[in-house]
């Protein structure tokens, strides 16, 4: 029921907060399980500290994993041949959410821009793509009505 859920959410809270540099007042929203198709090269490893052990994703390879909605950014935590693989957005730096291809057998994909230069997180393998841009957008636009102008509907096609 609710009960088990809302405890399910607080431990996977908890193991974030050990993951990434997130406030004791942090509040997961969601989460989605996906892939980490590509990050672009000169991305940072968003945010983690050097200690943090973030990874590098291999060139080819995707990290299994899921993507978490919190309520000040955007995480990505996974595995890619035995190492772990994390990557954080703070939505205040999230630019544009759009739907793309990657390459593979599911080929869908969502891309997120974010930061000044920018770097790009391709994420794919979701179960609905569709759904998930639609959640992401209905979530964050109130607070950040730049995502809702940023999203191509003719990507969509693509």
């Amino acid at each position: 029921g609710s009960c088990a859920h809302t405890r399910q959410q607080a431990q996977q809270l908890q193991r974030l907060q050990l993951l990434f540099p997130l406030s004791e007042t942090e509040a997961l929203r969601t989460s989605w399980k996906c892939s980490l198709a590509h990050c672009s090269a000169s991305a940072p490893p968003a945010s983690i500290p050097p200690a943090g052990g973030a990874g590098t994703l291999p060139a080819g390879r995707r990290a299994s994993g899921r993507l978490y909605l919190t309520s000040s950014s955007l995480l990505f935590t996974g595995v890619c041949m035995g190492r772990e693989i994390r990557r954080m957005i703070r939505l205040d730096d999230l630019r544009a959410i759009s739907k793309s291809k990657s390459s593979g057998v599911r080929s869908s994909a969502i891309l997120l821009s974010y930061g000044a230069e920018p770097h790009t997180l391709q994420l794919s393998s979701f179960g609905s793509r569709s759904r998930t841009v639609a959640s992401l957008l209905r979530l964050l636009s109130p607070t950040h009505p730049h995502l809702a102008t940023s999203f191509d509907p003719a990507s969509s096609e693509r």
